[in-house]
């Protein structure tokens, strides 16, 4: 099953997003933009596997976040140039998403 292309919506709540932590915090910081991706894609996954009976697979999980970084990449250069943070990011996504499915087990 491939996974449907999100961007336009993700970048519609991404935008809402960086703009009301913008105001919040006056100055977003590189870790700030990473923490906000790595809620964002885990909540769109988590919501996915719930609204498919827990059909979201790994290769799931890795296109939305991946689509999630391609958002923040355009808003951002300073996340698109580094190339840590989205691999962090794609790592903590999938941790926190098959955490969740773990305990979902329980």
């Amino acid at each position: 099953m491939d996974t449907p292309n999100f961007r336009e919506a993700f970048k519609n709540d991404l935008t809402k997003i960086f703009t009301n932590l913008a105001r919040i915090n006056r100055q977003v910081v590189l870790g700030d933009i990473q923490a906000e991706a790595v809620k964002y894609s885990s909540n769109m996954c988590i919501e996915l596997d719930e609204q498919s009976d827990g059909l979201l697979t790994d290769k799931m999980t890795l296109d939305i976040t991946n689509q999630v970084c391609d958002v923040v990449d355009m808003f951002f250069p300073e996340f698109k140039n580094s190339n840590n943070t989205r691999n962090s990011t794609i790592k903590l996504t999938t941790a926190i998403v098959a955490r969740h499915k773990f305990m979902k087990l329980k």
